[in-house]
């Protein structure tokens, strides 16, 4: 049984809805013609295209300060389609006086929308740069704590409450985007990265490096394992794998490498993937923590 969902609009529905839709058909009246169209034995009559209305830049402005943090189910005006939209994500991201990441998921794949204060309601855009860090206020609070840099809030998130010896942040917008995020609150910081099992993911980690360290950071670069798939990140080690703090100290201490201008190049254009056996106790009928 099959069911789409439009990240634009909102709009959701079965097979015989879309149709409907995309045909400009009632499904109540023309049941027939639907049906007729999903078996091929009739041919869709020419539809004059939709005309959006155009979207007036947004301009974000500060959360106000009492306002209720968003949860899900959430209703935002979506400015390109200029009307209000309801959606469910399946995890809220909060930045502390700027706004929120949604996370999205739909028949394996995930969107990311910012959802910020446009004066008077939630609405969707981009973030303003420069951009937070992600879990910026657990940096302050641990001056002395080594930081972990992970992509995606998920991965934060997953391994924020299991590695008390480390500050786990992350940025918004994904690889693509690391250059609009304000990155000095790490300047002089012991840093290590830990990228995506692939190349974009190893790329990026590469180019944050290079930043960190002309903020004067200690910087260190996970190699990418052998033996895990594409996109491997550390949600997967503890959700899928099973690892522990202990497991993820011991990885962090077998992979890391330090960070060196001078290799950065090669270390990007070649594909290392230093043998990795399983971290002793990772086993599959342990429990997470």
């Amino acid at each position: 049984y099959q069911r789409f969902f439009c990240f634009g609009c909102g709009a959701t529905g079965d097979v015989l809805d879309f149709v409907c839709e995309w045909a400009g058909l009632n499904p109540k009246n023309d049941f027939r013609a639907a049906v007729d169209l999903l078996t091929g034995e009739a041919a869709p009559e020419p539809r004059p295209p939709s005309v959006l209305p155009t979207p007036s830049p947004v301009t974000f402005l500060p959360p106000p300060p009492d306002h209720t943090p968003l949860v899900s189910p959430v209703q935002v005006y979506n400015h390109k389609r200029g009307r209000l939209v309801t959606c469910r994500p399946v995890a809220v991201y909060p930045y502390p006086g700027v706004g929120y990441v949604l996370r999205l998921e739909f028949d394996g794949r995930k969107v990311t929308p910012f959802v910020g204060w446009d004066g008077s309601r939630w609405s969707t855009g981009s973030m303003p740069a420069p951009r937070p860090l992600y879990c910026l206020q657990a940096i302050a609070e641990r001056p002395t704590d080594a930081v972990l840099v992970v992509e995606g809030e998920k991965c934060a998130d997953a391994s924020a409450g299991l590695l008390t010896r480390w500050v786990t942040v992350s940025w918004a917008g994904g690889g693509k985007a690391w250059q609009r995020t304000d990155w000095t609150p790490l300047a002089g910081r012991k840093v290590t990265l830990w990228p995506d099992n692939d190349a974009p993911g190893e790329r990026t980690m590469a180019e944050i490096a290079g930043h960190l360290a002309g903020l004067g950071c200690a910087v260190t670069a996970l190699a990418r394992p052998d033996g895990k798939p594409d996109g491997w990140d550390i949600a997967n080690a503890i959700q899928d794998d099973w690892m522990d703090a202990d497991d993820i100290e011991e990885f962090i201490g077998r992979m890391g490498r330090p960070y060196s201008r001078e290799e950065e190049t090669q270390n990007v254009a070649r594909d290392p993937r230093p043998t990795d056996t399983e971290p002793a106790g990772a086993s599959h009928g342990k429990e997470v923590m």
